[in-house]
Formats: structure tokens, sequence, C-alpha cells
């Protein structure tokens, strides 16, 4: 007979060895739970310590679902995804909610990792064991398991947020594990910067409602890219650098729409609804070059787009990026680039690039009309 003697955090692992007691090792801590075991089935009750025979075989390791048979003797570990891969986490339920202003989800602890999405900032206030967070911008909530939490939601209007519950394997050793479902980590990491996620949020929740072809796997994919999307987006928030005033942002847009022709620094800066001195000195600080050495730049840039992408003489393109001396232009272009605009032409041309048209330089997080590789093997 064997009296067992269960830490618990579903889903675990039992380690069934000679001595007369398992122990399960918890993904995320330890708690100590007692379970009656009869026959194959583990009877979840906190209450009482009891005595079994279950026919588990020495030295095998065995998954145990909350209320899900065990198990044979000696067969090896069941695997309930339908994806080969464990690494990917397991969906237990999504949902898209919009609660009543003021209303407050009391103190609980879970058994499975939680996701909170919420879109938009509000007063609601989030507290975790003895920390608390004002979400006032938008914002991803992780809570780990076991870990204590309360929601008071804002009391002067509703709050929609969209959550996943979900459970994840302990990883390997010969893959590196996501280090925000790590106790201690991050709780609350800002959206503003990882615009596509809430999307994979969405679409998670939408494949649950629609049920389309092998809707739990793609499920799952996404919620495991989300989460490795999060965990850089919390490794990058201490390096991350805080974004540029919007009045630099709206100058920089500004300049890229007027490239064509003469633009003046006092033009910009009154455009912005600054003094020429303050968004002068304001921009050195956001972008790190003057106003002037910027726009020289940026007509730079344009022109070798030019240069590679069509026909044009050197004139015209100097021309067409507001220059209005061919040799000024050839002097920027040779001190910027480091070498002619003919030579550059002769050097970068490529008739793959003949059908692309100019870009603009902000509407995207990266640079346009430009491949990347990532690997050459």
């Amino acid at each position: 007979m064997l009296r067992c003697e269960i830490i618990w955090a579903r889903p675990c692992f039992i380690l069934h060895s000679k001595i007369n007691y398992c122990r399960v090792r918890s993904p995320v801590g330890q708690l100590l739970v007692y379970y009656s075991i009869k026959g194959s089935y583990f009877l979840p009750d906190p209450s009482f310590r009891t005595t079994a025979s279950p026919s588990l075989k020495g030295g095998q390791i065995y998954q145990i679902w909350q209320n899900k048979k065990l198990p044979k003797e000696g067969a090896p570990l069941e695997n309930r995804s339908s994806l080969s891969d464990r690494r990917f986490p397991r969906i237990r339920m999504a949902g898209d909610f919009t609660v009543k202003a003021g209303w407050t989800l009391d103190k609980r602890q879970l058994y499975e990792y939680e996701l909170v999405y919420f879109p938009a900032g509000t007063q609601t206030r989030y507290t975790v064991e003895d920390k608390y967070y004002i979400l006032d911008e938008p914002c991803f909530i992780l809570t780990r398991p076991l870990e204590p939490h309360m929601y008071q939601f804002d009391s002067l209007q509703p709050t929609r947020h969209l959550f996943i519950h979900f459970d994840i394997d302990l990883p390997a050793a010969d893959r590196p594990a996501c280090s925000i479902l790590s106790p201690g980590s991050a709780s609350l990491i800002p959206s503003a910067q990882i615009s596509i996620l809430p999307g994979l949020l969405k679409q998670i929740i939408h494949l649950a409602s629609a049920k389309p072809i092998r809707w739990m796997e793609r499920g799952a994919l996404l919620l495991y890219t989300l989460l490795t999307e999060l965990d850089a987006a919390a490794s990058d928030i201490g390096s991350m650098e805080s974004p540029p005033p919007s009045q630099i942002s709206k100058a920089l847009q500004y300049i890229d729409h007027h490239l064509t022709r003469s633009l003046s620094v006092a033009e910009i800066a009154r455009d912005s609804g600054w003094t020429h001195e303050h968004f002068t000195r304001v921009f050195v600080q956001a972008v790190g070059v003057s106003p002037q050495s910027f726009i020289a730049r940026r007509r730079i840039e344009k022109a070798s787009q030019l240069l590679i992408q069509t026909n044009s003489s050197i004139k015209e393109i100097a021309y067409a990026v507001g220059f209005r001396d061919e040799h000024y232009f050839s002097r920027c272009f040779s001190k910027i680039k480091g070498r002619s605009a003919s030579d550059y032409r002769n050097q970068f041309s490529d008739p793959r690039a003949q059908h692309l048209a100019p870009a603009e330089a902000y509407t995207a997080a990266y640079p346009m009309n430009r491949y990347f590789i990532y690997s050459r093997e």
C-alpha cells in the first residue's frame, strides 16, 4: 500500500519512485493538496489523506489531468495535444467581455495561466500579490498559476477586456524557456509598440467561436507566437527608446511630404506649433541631427531610390527631390553616400526594381522597397 503526498498544480508530472511517497513537481511552485486515489482515477479532495494501491509502475513518468483517466501501467507519456511538439500551449477558454463600471473581480488564484488584453486605457486597478497597477493605457496582463490577484474595474465607464486561459508544459532543457511564464516576471506589458498581438488574440477567440478546420491546433500556434512576441517585448521594455514627441513625428511627416520644394526650419517649426529655437533643440535631441541635415539626408535617400528605380537623368532626379542646383546635389550625394550618383546607379541599379514606385517613409515600421535576408544557407 502506498500513501501519496502530492504537490500539485495542473497540469503536473508524477515521478513514482520506489519509496512510499510520490512527489509532484509543479511548473510554477508548490501547493500541497491531497488526493484520494481509487482505481485509475485521481479524485481531487483537499480535506484528507488516504492510502491506496494505484496501478503505477515504479520509475515511470505519467501526466495527470484533473478528473481524467491515468495511462495504463507502463504506458508512455500521453500526448493530449494534436500538435506533435509539446512546447505549444493548450488553450482552456477564451473570450471577449465588457463589464459594467465599478465591478470587482474578487481575489482569486487560478491553476492555469491567464492572459488578458485591455484595448483601451481606463482606471481599472489590477492587484497581484503585493503589487498593483492602474491600467491607464492599452496593455496585456499575464497572471501565472497560483498568483493571488484581483481586478477593480473602472468606476466611471464599462471596461472591455479579451482573455485566454491556458496550460503549458515545463520547457525542455534543449530549448529556451519563455521567461514571462516564470514566477516573478513582468505582469503588465504595454501594447503600444506591438500592435499585431491584439489581432492574434482576437483570431484565437474567433477560431474558438467558429471552429473551422484544425481550429485547436491553429489557436495553439497563434498563442505560442503571441507569447513569444510578448516575451520579447517584456525583455525590451527597459532598453526601448521612448518615442519622439508627437510634434517631432508630425515634423518628420511634413518634411517627407514636401521634399520636392524649398523647405525652411522656420516653416516646419511653425507647422509643429513650436518656436524655431525650441523646435530645433528638441529635434536634435530626438533625431540626433539638425533639421537641415535631416532634410538633406532624406532628399538623398529619395534620390537613391529614383536612381535605381527610374531612368531619369541625374539632373531630373536632383530637381525631383527638392535641389535647385545639380552641382550642389552631386556634392551632397557624394558626402552622404561616399560615391557619386552615377557610380551609385551603376553599382546598385537592378532591372527587378524598375517596377517599384517611391514609398512613403513613415507608413511602416521598416524601410520599404527593400528585401531583408534571414539566412544565406
